[in-house]
């Protein structure tokens, strides 16, 4: 169990106070080694089932988006009825049933090879482009329609490049935000 939920737990917080330049200390500490979801208190939901699907909305006559694995980890964002609802790639809301998951604790772990966050990067991106490619391909008279049909592959194929990788959804965003700030291609 990491530090962090030892130090936040009741008897903790009654004997162990901090003060002066070592509570400062400390604090710093913890700031620069533990990564915000850590210190945010994310939650998150980790699947159990061997497969499971995920929806568009909270109901099995919803559109499959994606299908995920044993072990994926995605962020919670809360719950509604028998179904967890979570955070995905396109920043849409996504629905998995609340029987073929857990909440977890979840550590965010990336690579330190610049090089190799640099190529999931670009495997990103791709992802988003062949989403935007099949999208356009669809003639869908109502435009709304589209730009859904696209978010929706957007999730499905970044899902499958996080499969293909062996890596944890909750660390896109940190990828991507290095990739714009670095300019990569």
């Amino acid at each position: 169990m990491p530090l962090p939920f030892i130090l936040n737990t009741p008897v903790s917080r009654r004997h162990m106070r901090f003060k002066g330049l070592f509570g400062s200390i400390c604090v710093l500490f913890f700031l620069l080694h533990y990564p915000p979801s850590v210190l945010s208190q994310e939650r998150f939901i980790e699947i159990t089932a061997t497969k499971a699907n995920i929806r568009s909305a909270p109901s099995t006559e919803s559109p499959i988006v994606a299908k995920c694995l044993k072990g994926d980890i995605f962020q919670l964002a809360s719950e509604e009825g028998e179904w967890f609802k979570i955070k995905m790639f396109s920043r849409d809301f996504r629905y998995v049933y609340k029987t073929l998951c857990r909440e977890t604790a979840y550590i965010h772990k990336l690579t330190d090879d610049r090089t190799k966050r640099h190529a999931i990067y670009r495997a990103l991106r791709r992802a988003e482009r062949r989403a935007l490619e099949e999208a356009s391909q669809v003639f869908i008279v109502d435009i709304d329609r589209n730009i859904e049909l696209d978010r929706l592959l957007n999730d499905r194929y970044k899902l499958e490049v996080f499969h293909s990788l062996g890596l944890q959804p909750p660390v896109y965003q940190r990828i991507i935000d290095e990739g714009t700030r670095q300019h990569w291609k």
